[in-house]
Order: structure tokens, then C-alpha cells, then sequence
């Protein structure tokens, strides 16, 4: 395994860990419920972890580690500003919302770490 394929799977690790943790702090009324969002939320890092398995190719690697640290720490700010820091009676639509706009980010900045990383890697800096 590649070393920076070891760093995408230990960030997806620890943010799945995180998007749990925040589940157990919501308290959803029932097991099968508090399972659902656990679920729903870890739904973006699966997708993220299955694109780093597929990349073939030192800009795919470097596109997918790049992408999985953006989506991961941009979803756990946001679970951390809707749950910790500022909750409101909105803030499960919220939650709810969370792994579709990752997966929107990870639409747009997949191909564009792509096309950066592929440029970079054939022009090195002097």
C-alpha cells in the first residue's frame, strides 16, 4: 500500500470515528434510527475510500489525498458548527444535508486536484 493511500485511510478513518461520535452526541430517539444517520453520514468517506483504492496514477493518488482532506474536514467543521457550536431546531435539515454537499464537493474538486496535480507532476518548480 501506498504511503499517501495509508494517510487518505486513516483521515476517512478518523472522520467516519468523528461523524459517529456526533450521532452519540445528538441521542436520536432509537437504535435503528441513531444506526440510519450513522449510516447517512459516513456515506461520503465509503465513496472517498472506494476513489482512493480505484486511483491509478501518482496525480490520481494526489488528487484523492487532497480531495478526501478538503470534503473530510469541510463536513466535520460543518457537523461542528451546526451540533456544537451554534445548535439551533434547523440544525438536523442540517445534518441531513451534510454528506450531499460533500459529495458535491467531491464532484467538483476531484477533477480539479486532478488536472492541478497532473500539470504540477509534469512541470516540477525549478
Amino acid at each position: 500500500m501506498r504511503s499517501i493511500d495509508r494517510i487518505s485511510y486513516t483521515v476517512l478513518a478518523l472522520a467516519s470515528l468523528a461523524s459517529i461520535l456526533f450521532v452519540a452526541i445528538l441521542r436520536p430517539s432509537g437504535a435503528a434510527v441513531a444506526a440510519l444517520l450513522a449510516a447517512w453520514l459516513v456515506v461520503p468517506y465509503g465513496v472517498l475510500a472506494l476513489i482512493v483504492r480505484l486511483g491509478a496514477g501518482r496525480a490520481a493518488q494526489l488528487a484523492a489525498a487532497v480531495t478526501t482532506a478538503v470534503v473530510a474536514a469541510a463536513g466535520l467543521l460543518f457537523l461542528t458548527d451546526e451540533i456544537l457550536w451554534h445548535p439551533d431546531p434547523q440544525g438536523g435539515i442540517a445534518v441531513f444535508f451534510t454528506p450531499i454537499y460533500q459529495v458535491l464537493a467531491l464532484i467538483v474538486l476531484l477533477p480539479v486536484c486532478k488536472q492541478l496535480a497532473e500539470k504540477r507532476l509534469q512541470n516540477p518548480p525549478p
